[in-house]
């Protein structure tokens, strides 16, 4: 069933003292694909004089930009429509441009913990069943075992370490699925987007079978349909990050994020009506 969603995201970014030669790379521009289609998209950047839109290696929009005069903050808001849940699934890229999600990225290759949950938990149930129904065991037994809970991760949290945890965020449950999906032979990638409510950026899984690309959801063991808007996708987090910069000074930075994903028609998170 398909579903019409609004969405409003909104990223500052304060500095301590100005700054020069901002130059930024955003992946929050969510785009038309076999699973939902874009019909409405707003863009405002503060200062905003100078940017482009293009596209990364693995397809994702880009919006870049580049600012010299002094800044003590920058400011981004994007708002749109999309129809999600328009199918269960995306068609797959050519053979050769599926190797890249086959195998361990740095922050997804498997240790002794997560080898050792592949033995124990998931070899016995997972023989002789499609790479589908594989993936949504292994969805259900990573929400069972990671716990989520914010400020024990961060960024730079490898599968491994998550699993040693039992606990992160949606990063890090997306992170263990995909190591345990790649053990198994299975060919998995992570995905950032938006889930309906408020809050920050979410993230999830796809994996491949019979040629199409399946969206599983870890965090809430769910299918990601037309509750989920699909911005970007990569082997780990650290392709598809939605903010990477640079700037010239000695300035510290606070980002603050926000997110409101709801069905059209009803009000907004955060309002009365």
């Amino acid at each position: 069933m398909s579903t019409r969603l609004c969405f409003a995201y909104q990223m500052e970014i304060r500095y301590s003292a100005p700054i020069r030669g901002n130059c930024y790379t955003l992946r929050v521009s969510p785009r038309s694909c076999a699973v939902q289609q874009v019909t409405t998209l707003t863009t405002r950047l503060e200062p905003g004089e100078c940017w482009w839109q293009g596209t990364d290696p693995f397809g994702n929009v880009l919006l870049c930009g580049f600012d010299d005069s002094p800044l003590t903050r920058f400011r981004f808001r994007e708002t749109g429509t999309v129809t999600t849940g328009l199918a269960d699934s995306m068609p797959a890229e050519r053979y050769e441009e599926l190797v890249k999600f086959r195998y361990g990225s740095e922050l997804t290759a498997p240790g002794p913990q997560l080898k050792k949950f592949y033995a124990d938990r998931l070899a016995p149930c997972l023989a002789g069943k499609s790479p589908l129904v594989q993936g949504r065991i292994i969805m259900h037994e990573v929400h069972e075992a990671i716990a989520y809970t914010k400020g024990r991760t961060g960024m730079d949290t490898t599968a491994e370490e998550a699993m040693a945890l039992g606990a992160g965020v949606c990063q890090d449950e997306s992170h263990v699925m995909i190591a345990l999906c790649r053990l198994g032979g299975i060919t998995a990638r992570y995905v950032t987007g938006f889930l309906i409510g408020e809050g920050e950026s979410h993230a999830w899984v796809e994996v491949l079978d019979d040629g199409r690309w399946f969206g599983l959801d870890p965090t809430n063991d769910i299918a990601a349909a037309d509750k989920h808007i699909r911005i970007a996708v990569g082997r780990d987090a650290r392709d598809c990050p939605m903010n990477r910069g640079i700037y010239y000074g000695a300035a510290a930075q606070e980002i603050h994020v926000s997110v409101k994903v709801w069905e059209q028609g009803k009000p907004a998170p955060g309002t009365n009506g």
